[in-house]
């Protein structure tokens, strides 16, 4: 009887997660700013194609990107303070931008309009990890463009972001199909 390759590559990918996850929960010093869970597959947020999206919401996952709260722990950035602008004395990380910032109140109105049939409480686990707040999450993303380069440089203000974002225009919300749509149009030149 022989062994398909195929087969090895499945019980070796299966116990690297297991060895991963067994790893995970016994060291308790792992990132801690980490909340969500163990992901073995990408979830519906990853499928959107949208690189922007995708690297936005990691940073927020991780508590790594660009707001105060991770910029001020870096020596020599630019981030003097690690609190938000919105003056309530709160640290600009992704929990407080997310659910709490004043500044984007009316953006996280719609957010829970848009949601309440599938997960009537806005929490951040449910926001960040949810399959069901995937659609949720990238309105609030494109129409506040919080966690970005863009945001936190003040080049970017929630009301000049166009529905119908796309590579195209020179912006950064299209999709990896039109990047490679993009490269083939090249080609043919």
């Amino acid at each position: 009887m022989q062994t398909s390759l195929s087969y090895l590559k499945r019980i070796v990918r299966a116990k690297m997660i297991e060895e991963w996850k067994d790893w995970w929960h016994k060291h308790p010093n792992k990132g801690h700013e980490y909340s969500g869970p163990f992901l073995s597959k990408p979830n519906a947020l990853f499928k959107t194609g949208n690189r922007l999206l995708i690297a936005t919401a990691v940073q927020l996952r991780t508590s790594h990107g660009y707001f105060n709260s991770y910029l001020h722990k870096i020596p020599g950035n630019d981030s003097s303070t690690p609190y938000c602008s919105c003056r309530r004395g709160f640290l600009e990380n992704p929990r407080h931008l997310l659910l709490q910032c004043s500044e984007y109140k009316d953006q996280r109105n719609h957010l829970r309009n848009l949601l309440h049939h599938k997960n009537p409480k806005l929490n951040l686990q449910s926001l960040l990890y949810s399959d069901g707040c995937t659609h949720g999450l990238e309105y609030f993303l494109k129409s506040t463009m919080i966690a970005t380069r863009q945001w936190k440089l003040g080049n970017t203000t929630p009301s000049q972001i166009p529905p119908n974002y796309s590579t195209r225009q020179g912006r950064c919300w299209g999709t990896l199909q039109e990047v490679e749509d993009e490269h083939e149009e090249r080609e043919e030149l």
